[in-house]
This record gives structure tokens, sequence and C-alpha cells, in this order.
């Protein structure tokens, strides 16, 4: 049976865009503060409730790389097991990479790209220093990064997952999170990859502090031709309006953006997957992007 015969003529050119989109995408990457499993449990909202729709949220989007925050173990060794995913990163509080009570993941499908260098820094004056924090921040924020392979292509980029300090008191936690992180991408990226920055901000990324990676990177919610302003902060809560994006993605260097999107469909009868709603960006190198053997 053809496409063309299981499905109306009317549909298919409904979903024309969507198939050529996927056919010209070289990857697509995903944001996703999954909530950690130990909090909302009063709520309802728990790990154990939310797993299937997780899961089953991110079968359907397929995302070959994934960053995620707020992620415990037990989280993280569920993705493995139902997805197809290596995984770098490490805990907030530097001290495990088995046992994390929360931590920023990189998930990337190894059958698409090889890891070729990876690492972990901390917002804070000694950023190598395994859980170190300073600037009135509350806890520990650290930064995954990875440098990546696409295998069809031989091309590379570099990839930082993070999660910055919330709270209209952290302002200047984020300003100076955002200094070092800029110092950080000159430091891991010497070669000028395509490099891409994402995570949950808390914080819209039109702040004064943003100016500096601005004039360094591309908003993809502002430069994606299909794009998505609605709210990725849901609270378990059906809201809607532009106030409440604070979850990103950046990208610099030979890269187009072709579509960035808020999943906020329900899945395995849920209608959340986590009190943040994922965010992901189809990405297609441009011809400026070097191959490498």
């Amino acid at each position: 049976l053809s496409l063309h015969d299981a499905l109306p003529i009317s549909l298919l050119f409904l979903l024309f865009p969507l198939l050529t989109e996927a056919q010209e995408r070289d990857f697509r990457l995903m944001s996703f503060n999954i909530e950690r499993g130990d909090l909302s449990v009063s709520k309802g909202w728990g790990w154990d409730v939310r797993r299937p729709a997780a899961l089953a949220m991110l079968e359907n989007d397929r995302p070959d790389v994934l960053g995620v925050q707020e992620c415990n173990s037990q989280q993280r060794d569920d993705i493995l097991a139902r997805m197809q995913y290596k995984c770098i990163g490490l805990s907030v509080d530097g001290l495990s990479r088995e046992h994390a009570t929360s931590a920023n993941y990189i998930f990337y499908d190894s059958g698409k790209f090889d890891l070729l260098d990876d690492g972990v820094f901390w917002y804070a004056f000694e950023p190598d220093s395994a859980g170190m924090y300073t600037w009135i921040a509350k806890k520990p924020r650290n930064a995954v990064w990875g440098r990546f392979r696409h295998k069809d292509s031989g091309r590379e980029f570099i990839y930082i997952n993070n999660h910055l300090q919330n709270g209209i008191d952290a302002v200047l936690n984020r300003a100076m999170s955002i200094t070092l992180l800029l110092h950080k991408m000159r430091e891991i990226n010497p070669d000028a990859l395509p490099l891409i920055y994402s995570g949950d901000l808390n914080s819209k990324g039109t702040e004064y502090y943003y100016a500096p990676l601005r004039q360094e990177m591309r908003h993809a919610v502002d430069v994606c031709p299909l794009t998505d302003r609605d709210v990725t902060l849901g609270s378990y809560k059906r809201k809607t309006g532009t106030d409440g994006q604070i979850d990103h993605i950046w990208f610099s260097g030979a890269l187009e953006g072709l579509r960035f999107a808020v999943d906020r469909d329900a899945y395995a009868g849920l209608d959340y997957v986590s009190d943040h709603f994922p965010v992901y960006c189809d990405f297609r190198f441009t011809d400026e992007a070097p191959a490498r053997g």
C-alpha cells in the first residue's frame, strides 16, 4: 500500500512540508527540563506518574541529541533503557557520575554521532572545580558539553547544555554566568566549529546581559522560518502566551535552523511530561561547514 493510496490527497498536502522538512534536516536537537523525579510527588506529578508520557514524547519526537536538566539517575537510566542513546554529564554537585539527584545530561544517538570530546564546567569563580558556586547562587549550577561528529557528513559541532539560576534575585548570577559561558565557548571551540547552546535559562533571553551572546549566536526562536513563541514553563497548567518562554536554543557557525518548536502535546494519557514543555530545533549543516574524515 503506497502513501498516496493510504492517505487522502488533502492530507498529503498538509503533511508535505513536514515530510520535506524531515528529509532536509541533518539532526534534531531537544532541550528538556525533565523535573527531578522526586519533586511534585505530593501534587501527583512524580516521575513514576510521568515516566510513560515522557518516554512516549521522546519516541514520538525522536531527537537525535537531547539536553536534559534536573535529571536524576533513575530518569537517566529509564531514558537509556528506552532510546538508542549514549549519555554524558555529571551531577551538579560534582560528586558522582553514577548516582545523581540532579544533573544536566546530553543524550545522543550513537548510530548518528561520534563523541570526540566532552567536559563539564561550573558557573563559579573556579569553573573547573566540581560543585563550586558563587555570585549569590543558591546551589551549584554546571554545564555539560560535547564535541560530536555527524557520521553521515563527517561534519563536527559542539553542544553545551545547562540550567541557569532561577528567581528575580538571581540576575547577577545569570549575568556572570553568561559572561563565563562566552569565555568557556572560546576555550572549548578554538576551531570555530558550529556551536549550539541550550537549556532552561530561567529568563526570556532578551535581558541586557544576553547582549554579548546575541552578538555571537543566533536565537532559534527568532531566526527559524518555522517557529513557536508559546510558553515553555507550564507548571502543570495549560498556560498560553509568550511571557513564559524560558527554555531556549541558540546556535552559531555553519548551521541553519529549520524549525523551532515547543511540544505541548499530551502523551500516554497525560497532559504534561514535566513542569516544562520540551523545545526542539531541526538543524542542517550549511555548505561552509567543513567535513572531516
